[in-house]
């Protein structure tokens, strides 16, 4: 029996996607072939190499000798396996197909991990880029400058310090990245800036956190990536529903479940009118519906309709799902062949204004033979 303790370490041990899909196929596996699995679990924890997901593979596999379901065993670990998962998990254990149920989590898994690495794929690039740039200059600046200020114009060794008046004759684009480097060099100022963008920083995620429904209508709003992420929590959605319902789950138990795997949102709230509506009777497909703007397109709000009418709400949902991911996987790369360009001429935007700001002075300073 395992200590109290010992609860609260498994509640909090997490393992990552890639190694929750890992576990579930090598699971899957023994079942296809009627493997015990604490044998199998045994030779599997032997085999990773991560410390941790090695010990909570062996943990399972104690649960499992003394007599727990895969479902038990897995649900002390929250933070690895959703609410959703051990639903579906427990459902499949029920009807006695363990190997057909962990193959369905199994390509769950990887339609959420797909999605997730196609939309951090679209965001890495101009990120990483714009991080880049910034970080670039701001070296720039702070290295380079001050050298290259006594070679063009070296009239400005004399203006003081930041705030002191300037040449007159410096161009407006040199005096601003000098008293940009100024201020990265001053004793007092460089600091002090620098605190104020960490807490700035900081009181804007700490606000963010508290206010998580905001955080996550403005994510929906976005100009390019808004859709994208729309397009994602419905495929979530969808997804979840359909394997949950084909499960033997309840609709308003699914419609619960899959509200609370995606935040705080406007298709969170749309879920709960839905749950609502059922439990009071309606049809699922009441309430999909009637919104400005629309929070499911009429296209799937049309397809589920219909669908319940025919009773294949499961397959529909499939179909919706599979139709969902070809979206975002098109929207992930026309964003990564637009934002291309966009970066590119951002980054010569930025080179060209630094430039400018030491060849300006010193064509300036030929213009009246000073050099």
């Amino acid at each position: 029996m395992a200590s109290p303790a010992a609860d609260t370490r498994a509640s909090s041990t997490k393992i990552t996607g890639e190694q929750v899909l890992f576990l579930n196929r090598q699971i899957a596996s023994m079942a296809r072939l009627n493997m015990p699995l604490s044998k199998g679990l045994t030779i599997l924890a032997r085999e990773v190499t991560d410390a941790n997901f090695s010990r909570m593979i062996n943990q399972i596999r104690n649960d499992l000798d003394e007599g727990k379901t895969l479902h038990d065993a897995l649900a002390r670990y929250p933070a690895s396996f959703s609410r959703v998962y051990l639903e579906i998990l427990k459902a499949g254990e029920s009807t006695g197909n363990l190997a057909v149920i962990l193959d369905e989590l199994a390509a769950y898994s990887e339609t959420m991990l797909r999605v997730r690495d196609k939309i951090v794929d679209s965001l890495t690039y101009p990120l990483v880029m714009t991080g880049v740039t910034f970080g670039f200059l701001l070296l720039f600046i702070f290295a380079a400058v001050p050298t290259l200020r006594e070679i063009f114009d070296p009239t400005l060794q004399a203006a003081g310090p930041v705030g002191s008046p300037v040449v007159p004759d410096v161009p407006w684009v040199a005096r601003l990245i000098y008293s940009l480097s100024d201020i990265l060099h001053h004793p007092v100022f460089a600091p002090l800036i620098l605190v104020v963008v960490v807490a700035l920083g900081w009181g804007l995620l700490r606000f963010l956190r508290s206010q998580r429904e905001a955080y996550d209508q403005v994510m929906f709003r976005l100009p390019i990536f808004g859709p994208l992420f729309h397009k994602a929590t419905l495929l979530k959605v969808c997804r979840t529903l359909r394997d949950l319902l084909s499960n033997g789950v309840s609709m308003v138990q699914s419609l619960r479940l899959a509200g609370n795997i995606i935040g705080q949102n406007v298709v969170r709230d749309k879920l709960t009118q839905i749950t609502e509506g059922v439990e009071q009777g309606e049809s699922f497909g009441k309430y999909l519906g009637g919104d400005k703007p629309n929070v499911f397109p009429d296209t799937i709000v049309w397809k589920l309709q219909i669908a319940e009418e025919k009773g294949i709400v499961e397959q529909a949902l499939g179909e919706v799902s599979d139709d969902l991911e070809r979206q975002i996987n098109s929207v992930a790369t026309r964003i990564s062949k637009l934002m291309g360009p966009f970066i590119m001429l951002f980054l010569c935007v930025v080179v060209g204004f630094v430039a400018a700001s030491f060849y300006l002075p010193m064509f300036e300073a030929l213009s009246k033979g000073s050099m």
